[in-house]
Order: structure tokens, then C-alpha cells, then sequence
């Protein structure tokens, strides 16, 4: 499974895309990245493509009008309205947050005190990613209680990368703070409305009214029905509903020093900021930075500027390629657990941008559901066989196992098994309770599980086979005694008894 996961990977980044057989024009990167819906899983998608002054939307399963919970793309947003805030000389960006807002400690006060509102911006704060996903086990509050609820939250060292919601969550208190508004008011007023994004919502009700819909979970490659996922409580953070023409006017502002039709949101120095790298922020199979709100990544011969998003069940990507003058929006109703493992829309998204930016894109890897679903069923198969061969006593507990085998049965079904319960919601920064509902989540706990259970078979055996009374008899008789009885009686003549 590891194995199959690196091909998966190497060929997703560096295989064919089939990007080659579209052109480069607008309305070819859209045909692209419509046609890889249903390989993706969702229902439904609109992209939108900006090239310059040429602007195309599109969509497939829906209108290009939709709205769609645009998730942590909303995070660029609110950076933002920080910088211009800090433009504003409301704020300073190396000044600790508590300056401007009090209310905001951690349980460790030393350690939040100096915490720095470009700390924030770049995730460089000490918050954790749980610290941002772990009020999502708990109801909706306001905004305030969220930042309120970081009383009880540790927080680490600042300066190292940690991608964590809590940071923007902070920001948006921050904006109400500075500017003596509510966040909802002032984004109206200072973003939305110069941007003239008509058709973005900061509320449910109305978002709504305009045409949102239910997103789906994408299970074993299908797309279930999944209701609308809403915290009103994180809107600076991840609940901005939006459309694709009205991020093509975002992208357009950052592609062009902060204007657009006119209007001028920030200087060209803050969108530089903004989009510059600040911070290393690579994985293991990744280098990439991160800037503010955005991150950087090389793809394709291209540098692209983007920020990704998932609200569980929806999912919502932006690429720019400032070099180019191109920017692409991905936006679909479906979201899968496994795309956190190799994400998929993001590729999809990146290749837009390349092929848009007159590059040549990498592979997204199709069928990859297809080979997840044989490696699930051939795990679950291999682990049923396993525990029913021990327990129709095909196979031994322990006894009569060699020491290899028995380090072999002892990886497979106490050490993986362990393992994964452990650390798959430290990688997914989800506990239990959400991964369980998604597909890797069922089949990692159904296969833990069934290992486990095969183990327990084995002590049980192991333990009843040393106490049985005919297994210490058996012990007892000298070898000789276990032969055939001519042998028996061949053997006592040969040695004189």
C-alpha cells in the first residue's frame, strides 16, 4: 500500500496529463478543466480563467453563475483587508497582536504576548493546525468566542510553519478591532465593493437565496449528498461564498498591483507582500512557501501563487501566475478525504494555470479511485482471510509459528494497526469522529480493527494452548514415544529396554 501510495504520487506530479491535446486559449483551459470532473468525482464545477484583459467562465453540472463555499480561499482575502488596514497605518505588521487586541492569550501568555500580526499572516504564530480544527467538534459560536477559546490552547514556538485556521480567525477579530467595524461591514465596504464582487456572501441565509448548494462526499469515487457545511463562526478564516466571475476580479487585482476596473484596493507594495514568499512551508514530497495567505510553488516550468481550499464537501482552488499574467479558479461541490493525501483538484487547478500560461502541464493522475478502491478491497480481503484462518484454527496463535512469521503477524496486526489509529488524525488534522465519516477514515479504523481483533485470536489461542493439560503431557513424553508403535517397539529393542 505504501508502494502503491509513492507511484500514485510520482505519477500524479510527473506523469501524462493529457493536457497536451487542448491549446492555450482561454475557452481550451476551461474545456480542460471541466473535463476532468467526473475523473475528479464531482458532480459538479465552474472554473473561471483570466488572461489578461480576456476573462472566460465556465461551468459543467451547474451555471458559472453558482456560488460555492469557497473555503479557505477566503483566507487571501482576509489578508487583504489586514494589509490594507496596515496601509492605513491602523496597523503595523511586527507589532504584537495583543496591542490591538487584548482579548487574544493563549494558556501560555508568555508565549502569545509576542505574537506579531505578520506571525499571523504567515502562520508562523505558534497556533497549531488542531488549534484550528478543533472547534469544529464543538457548536458554533461568534467570532469573538472562538478567539476567546484559545485560552485554553498551548502555543508553540513561533517562526516554524504551521498551517492553522486559528491564525485568520485572530485576523478577522483584528479587522473588527482596527477598523471599529464588524468584519462582514468592513469587507463589504473596503473589498467587495471595490472589487464590485456583487456575488459574494458572508452569510448563509443570503448565500442561499442566490443559488448555493449542497455539497457531496466523495466515497470510493462516488459523490454522496452531503448537505451544506456553514460555520458562520470562521468566516474569516474559510466561509466566504463566492462565484467564479467575482474571483476573476480578485485575481485580476492581485495580478495587476491591486486595481481593477478602476478602483484600488492596495498599493502594488502590498500585493508584493502579500504574495511574496515569507516562509519555507515544503512537506516531504513538496517545496513550497508561503507568503501571506498564499502559498508558492514551481509547477511545470511555471512559478504559481495560490491558495486552496475545502470546506469537508466542497472544494475551491486559485492559481496565479504573475509572470503570465494569468490567473485560474477551480471551484467544485464535492470534496474527498483522499485528495488530502494527493490533491488532486489542486493538480488540476495547477495545470489550468501552466496550459494557460502557455506551458506544459503534469499529471493529475486519472483512476487514481479506481486503484484506491483495489488496494481497499484487497486489504479488507487480506485481513478477513487473516482472522478467519485464525480462528478456524487454519493457522497457529503463536505456537509452531518461526520468529520471523510471528514479527510478521505482530507488525501486521498490532504495529500498522496502532500506528494508523495514532498519527492518521495528526496527518489529516481531524480527529476520529470526522475521519470515520470519510472513506480512508472507514477503511484505515475497518482494517485496525480487523487486525487487532485477529491479534487478540492469537494471545487467546497462545494463552489456552500453554495452559491445556494435553499440550503439558505431549511436552512430557520423550520423543521416541510420538513414533508409530512398530517404531515404538524397534526403537526399545535397539537401545535394550
Amino acid at each position: 500500500m505504501v508502494a502503491a501510495t509513492v507511484v500514485i504520487v510520482l505519477v500524479g506530479v510527473f506523469g501524462p496529463s493529457g493536457g497536451a491535446s487542448y491549446g492555450h486559449r482561454t475557452r481550451d483551459v476551461a474545456r480542460y478543466l471541466l473535463g476532468q470532473r467526473h475523473d475528479l468525482g464531482a458532480p459538479s464545477m465552474a472554473v473561471g480563467i483570466v488572461r489578461g484583459q480576456k476573462v472566460t467562465d465556465a461551468a459543467a453540472g451547474t451555471r458559472s453563475e453558482q456560488p460555492f463555499i469557497i473555503a479557505s480561499v477566503t483566507k487571501p482575502i482576509t489578508a487583504l483587508a489586514v494589509m490594507q488596514l496596515v496601509e492605513a497605518g491602523r496597523l503595523r505588521l511586527d507589532d504584537p497582536v495583543v496591542r490591538y487586541l487584548p482579548t487574544f492569550r493563549t494558556a501560555n501568555p508568555a508565549t502569545s504576548d509576542r505574537i506579531t500580526v505578520r506571525e499571523l499572516l504567515t502562520n508562523t504564530s505558534g497556533l497549531s493546525t488542531a488549534a484550528g480544527e478543533d472547534p469544529f467538534n464543538r457548536p458554533a459560536t461568534t467570532l469573538d468566542g472562538q478567539v476567546a477559546a484559545l485560552r485554553g490552547v498551548t502555543a508553540l514556538q513561533p517562526g516554524v510553519f504551521r498551517y492553522s485556521s486559528a491564525n485568520f480567525e485572530v485576523l478577522g477579530a483584528l479587522v473588527e478591532q482596527a477598523s471599529g467595524d464588524t468584519y462582514t461591514a468592513y469587507l463589504r465596504q473596503h473589498v467587495l465593493r471595490p472589487l464590485r464582487m456583487r456575488h459574494t456572501y458572508t452569510d448563509l441565509a443570503t448565500a442561499r437565496a442566490h443559488g448555493l448548494r449542497q455539497g457531496h462526499k466523495i466515497w470510493f469515487g462516488a459523490a454522496a449528498p452531503d448537505g451544506i457545511y456553514y460555520r458562520a463562526d470562521f468566516l474569516p478564516a474559510g466561509m466566504l461564498v463566492s462565484t467564479p466571475g467575482d474571483l476573476d476580479h480578485f485575481m485580476t487585482a492581485m495580478l495587476h498591483g491591486g486595481r481593477y476596473a478602476g478602483s484600488e484596493v492596495l498599493s502594488p507594495e502590498g500585493v508584493h507582500t502579500l504574495l511574496a514568499p515569507a516562509v519555507d512551508a515544503s512537506t516531504t514530497m513538496r517545496t513550497l512557501s508561503y507568503g501571506m495567505g498564499w502559498y508558492q510553488e514551481r509547477v511545470g516550468g511555471r512559478d504559481l501563487v495560490y491558495a486552496p481550499g475545502s470546506a469537508h464537501n466542497t472544494h475551491a482552488s486559485i492559481v496565479l501566475v504573475p509572470a503570465k499574467d494569468v490567473g485560474v479558479t477551480v471551484l467544485a461541490d464535492a470534496e474527498s478525504t483522499l485528495y488530502y493525501v494527493l490533491p488532486k483538484f489542486e493538480l488540476v487547478a495547477f495545470n489550468g494555470a501552466v496550459l494557460a500560461g502557455g506551458g506544459t502541464p503534469h499529471g493529475t493522475f486519472r483512476g487514481m479511485y479506481i486503484v484506491f478502491d483495489l488496494m481497499a478491497t484487497a486489504a479488507l480481503v487480506f485481513y478477513v482471510r487473516s482472522g478467519l484462518k485464525v480462528a478456524r484454527r487454519r493457522t497457529p496463535g503463536f505456537q509452531g509459528l518461526s520468529r520471523t512469521r510471528s514479527a510478521v503477524a505482530v507488525w501486521r496486526e498490532l504495529v500498522a494497526p496502532v500506528v494508523l489509529l495514532a498519527l492518521l488524525p495528526q496527518h489529516f488534522g481531524f480527529p476520529w469522529s470526522v475521519l470515520i465519516r470519510s472513506d480512508v477514515g472507514l477503511l484505515a479504523a475497518t482494517v485496525s480493527i480487523l487486525g487487532l481483533a485477529t491479534l487478540a485470536l492469537r494471545v487467546v489461542f497462545w494463552i489456552r494452548d500453554r495452559r491445556s493439560p494435553s499440550a503439558t503431557a505431549t511436552e512430557s513424553v520423550p520423543p521416541m514415544s510420538r513414533h508409530g508403535g512398530h517404531d515404538k517397539v524397534a526403537e526399545a529393542q535397539r537401545v535394550g529396554v
